[in-house]
C-alpha cells in the first residue's frame, strides 16, 4: 500500500476546505488486494503518527475527495478532531471515523 504525500490541486467543495492545506496524504489500493480492508484505518494512523512524530497538527480527512470525515486541530492543547470536538484516541477515532464513513 504505497503512501504519496504531495502538493494538490483541490479547489474547496462545499465543507471541504481545501485551499487551507498544501499537501494531500493518500494511499493506493488495488482490488483483490487484502489491503483494501485497511486502507482508511492507515490513513487514519498516518494522520496520527504526522502529529505525534512531526508535529503536525491541522489537517482534513476526505473519503475520495468529496465526503469530510474529521478536520484536525489543536485544541486548548489536545490534538481534536473538530467536526466533533473529540480528543483523538487513534483506536476509538477509527471507529469513529469509518461509522461516519458507513452512515
Amino acid at each position: 500500500m504505497p503512501f504519496v504525500l504531495e502538493r494538490h490541486q483541490y479547489e474547496n467543495d462545499r465543507n471541504l476546505n481545501f485551499a487551507d492545506y498544501r499537501y494531500q496524504l493518500r494511499n493506493k489500493t488495488w482490488d483483490g488486494s487484502a489491503l483494501r480492508t485497511i486502507q482508511l484505518e492507515a490513513l487514519v494512523l498516518a494522520a496520527f503518527v504526522l502529529h505525534a512524530t512531526l508535529e503536525i497538527d491541522q489537517g482534513m480527512l476526505s473519503y475520495d475527495a468529496q465526503r469530510l470525515l474529521a478536520r484536525y486541530d489543536v485544541v486548548a492543547g489536545e490534538w481534536r478532531d473538530t467536526t466533533t470536538g473529540q480528543a483523538v484516541d487513534p483506536i476509538a477515532h477509527i471507529v469513529d471515523v469509518l461509522n461516519r464513513l458507513d452512515s
